[in-house]
C-alpha cells in the first residue's frame, strides 16, 4: 500500500515538476514578446522548497525533464531557470530561518551552475537563435547576480542570528557568488567563439556587438521594468513594516526612515527613466541601491543606522545631480530656441525692409512648425 501512495504522489510530482517545466520554457521562448505589465512572477513562489521531504524527488524529476528536452537552446534555457529558482529558494530559506535547508539549496545552486559551465563550453553556430540565446544569457545572469545582492542584504538585516549563523551564511553568499562568476567566464567565452563563426560569415566585430545589444536590449527592458516592480513591493513592505512597529519608535526616528523609503522611492523613478534612456547599467546599479535601502529600514539594530544613512544621503546625491542634469538639458534646448527664434526675427525685419514676400512666407511657415511643437510639449508636460 505503501508503494503505491508512493507512486502515486510520484507521478503527480512529475506531472507537476514538467508542466511547470513547459510553462518556464515557453515563457523563456516568448519572453522578449510580453509586455512588463504582465509579468506576475511570485518571487517567493519556488514550487517545492528545500524544507520539504519531496525536495529531493522534485530534483530527481527535474532531471528527468532536462533529459527529455532536446533542443540545446530549450536545455539551456531550463537550465538558467532552475539555477534562478535555486536562488530563490536560498533567499526564501533565510527570511523563514531554515538554515540548513538553505544550504541545500545552495548545493543544488551548485550542480545547475556546473551543468551550465559545460553547456557553454559546447560548439556554437552562427544563427539567429545563438545570438538570441546569447542575448539572453547574459541578461539572466545579471537577474541572477542582482539575485544573490539581495540574499546577502537579508544575511545583513536579520536579527535573530547569531555571528557564527551570520558568518556561514555570509560564506554561502560568496560561493553563490564564486559559481556565478565561474558561468559568466563561460558566458564570456562562449560569446567570443559566437563572434568568430559570425566573423567568418562575413559580420564585423560591430555588427555582431549591435546585433546582440539589440537582442538584449528588449530582455533588458523587461527584466529592470519587473525588476522595479519586484523592489516597489519591497518598499510596501517596509512601510507596513514601519506601520506595525511605529509605537516602538519614537517619532523623529519614524519621520526619518520613512523618509528613507521616500528616498528609495524616488530613486526607483530615476531608475525608470534609465531603464526608458537605455542606460540599464546606471538602472540596474540605482534599482539595487533602492532595494538595499527599502529592505535595511526593516533592520532595527543600530548598526544598520550609519549604513541606511550613508545610503540615503548617496542616493539623495545621485538623484539630485540626475535631476539637475535634466534641468540644465531642458534650459540649453530652451536656450537653442530662443537663438533660433532671434534669428528668425532678424531675417524677418531684413525680409520685410526688402519686401521678399516668399522669404516672409517661409519664416512664417517655421513660426508656425515651432508654436505647434511648443504647445505639443508643453502639453505631454501637463
Amino acid at each position: 500500500m505503501k508503494n503505491l501512495i508512493f507512486g502515486i504522489i510520484s507521478i503527480l510530482l512529475l506531472v507537476s515538476v514538467i508542466a511547470q517545466d513547459d510553462a518556464t520554457s515557453t515563457s523563456s521562448d516568448s519572453k522578449t514578446n510580453i509586455p512588463p505589465e504582465t509579468d506576475e512572477t511570485d518571487e517567493t513562489d519556488v514550487g517545492i522548497a528545500p524544507d520539504s521531504a519531496f525536495y529531493g524527488l522534485e530534483n530527481a524529476f527535474k532531471k528527468i525533464s532536462l533529459a527529455l528536452t532536446f533542443s540545446k537552446e530549450a536545455k539551456a534555457r531550463k537550465e538558467l531557470d532552475i539555477a534562478r529558482e535555486r536562488l530563490r529558494e536560498v533567499r526564501l530559506m533565510i527570511e523563514e530561518n531554515k538554515l540548513d535547508a538553505a544550504e541545500k539549496a545552495k548545493i543544488r545552486h551548485e550542480e545547475i551552475s556546473q551543468k551550465l559551465k559545460a553547456r557553454f563550453e559546447n560548439k556554437v553556430d552562427a544563427d539567429e537563435d545563438e545570438i538570441e540565446l546569447q542575448a539572453e544569457i547574459e541578461n539572466e545572469i545579471e537577474e541572477q547576480e542582482a539575485e544573490i545582492g539581495d540574499i546577502k542584504t537579508r544575511i545583513e538585516i536579520k536579527g535573530e542570528l547569531s555571528d557564527e549563523q551570520r558568518a556561514k551564511l555570509m560564506e554561502l553568499v560568496e560561493n553563490l557568488k564564486s559559481s556565478g562568476n565561474d558561468v559568466r567566464l563561460k558566458i564570456d567565452s562562449r560569446k567570443d567563439r559566437l563572434k568568430i563563426k559570425l566573423k567568418e560569415k562575413g559580420l564585423t566585430e560591430i555588427e555582431i556587438e549591435e546585433r546582440i545589444k539589440s537582442e538584449r536590449e528588449t530582455g533588458s527592458d523587461n527584466a529592470l521594468t519587473n525588476r522595479i516592480e519586484h523592489v516597489k513591493r519591497e518598499i510596501e513592505k517596509s512601510r507596513e513594516h514601519l506601520d506595525q512597529n511605529k509605537n516602538n519608535l519614537d517619532n523623529d526616528k519614524l519621520a526619518e526612515l520613512r523618509g528613507q523609503l521616500d528616498t528609495a522611492d524616488e530613486t526607483l523613478s530615476e531608475a525608470g527613466k534609465k531603464v526608458e534612456e537605455k542606460k540599464y547599467d546606471e538602472a540596474r546599479e540605482l534599482i539595487n541601491k533602492a532595494l538595499r535601502l527599502a529592505v535595511l529600514v526593516r533592520g532595527n539594530e543600530k548598526r544598520f543606522e550609519a549604513n541606511r544613512e550613508i545610503l540615503r544621503d548617496e542616493l539623495k546625491r545621485e538623484v539630485g545631480e540626475e535631476r539637475l542634469e535634466r534641468a540644465r538639458e531642458k534650459l540649453r534646448e530652451k536656450e537653442e530656441r530662443l537663438e533660433v527664434k532671434r534669428e528668425r526675427l532678424e531675417a524677418r525685419k531684413i525680409a520685410e525692409d526688402s519686401e521678399d514676400e516668399d522669404d516672409l512666407e517661409e519664416i512664417d511657415d517655421e513660426e508656425t512648425k515651432d508654436e505647434f511643437e511648443d504647445k505639443t510639449e508643453e502639453g505631454i508636460r501637463k
